[in-house]
């Protein structure tokens, strides 16, 4: 009974961890030290792409790669001390996506989960499968300009290429990474129901503009 209830401990612990780990605001930071308020410029969010808005391209690759790694680190984490049960990793990789779109550290608000829900895509189907989607997300966002429209393609491809492709070595990826793939696109998409809206409507402005991100 007491070995049932610390390993429970342990358990919300390391979850807790993966949180925590998500919700690092990077962007909040990267503003900060350019001397801008990352709320109040563009889109309002503390992703890479507002961040290249307020501060500059090398600013926006910092926030883009450091947010990409704490999606990895969260889900290692959990590979880490959960290597017998995938349902207890794709929950770190969730919860660190949650940690970024709605962090204790800034008052639950955040960014879009995109370059955290990368990292953790990283972990979970390998460099390959990583490699394939940001050349992907690249060249749609080259052809339309429009990273929004990257970022829920990217999501949608993702969520359909766990359910279709075998996982190293040749099988069907672990359900628990199939649901965490659809869950995580849904989550994405509906980040960006706004940006949908502008999309639809015509008003979606391009990487460059004020409202894209």
């Amino acid at each position: 009974m007491l070995m049932n209830i610390l390993n429970l401990w342990q358990t919300l612990a390391v979850l807790f961890a993966a949180y925590l780990i998500g919700a690092l605001p990077f962007g909040v930071i990267a503003a900060k030290i350019c001397g801008v308020d990352i709320f109040q410029i563009g889109s309002g969010s503390t992703g890479a792409t507002n961040v290249i808005r307020a501060c500059g391209k090398a600013w926006g690759l910092a926030v883009l790669s450091l947010d990409l790694a704490k999606g990895a680190a969260a889900t290692c984490l959990g590979l880490l001390c959960f290597p017998a049960n995938p349902w207890l990793v794709v929950s770190c990789g969730a919860l660190a996506l949650v940690g970024h779109s709605a962090s204790v550290f800034i008052k639950f608000r955040g960014g879009k989960s995109a370059a955290s829900g990368m990292g953790v895509l990283l972990i979970l189907g390998g460099w390959k499968l990583f490699l394939f989607i940001a050349v992907f997300v690249l060249i749609v966002r080259q052809l339309t300009g429009y990273q929004s429209t990257a970022s829920l393609l990217g999501a949608l491809l993702t969520a359909i290429l766990f359910f279709v492709l075998p996982s190293p070595p040749p099988a069907p990826y672990p359900p628990a990474y199939q649901l965490l793939s659809l869950t995580a696109a849904v989550f994405v998409w509906l980040k960006h129901l706004p940006n949908i809206k502008r999309l639809l409507n015509g008003t979606e402005t391009r990487i460059t503009g004020g409202n894209n991100g």
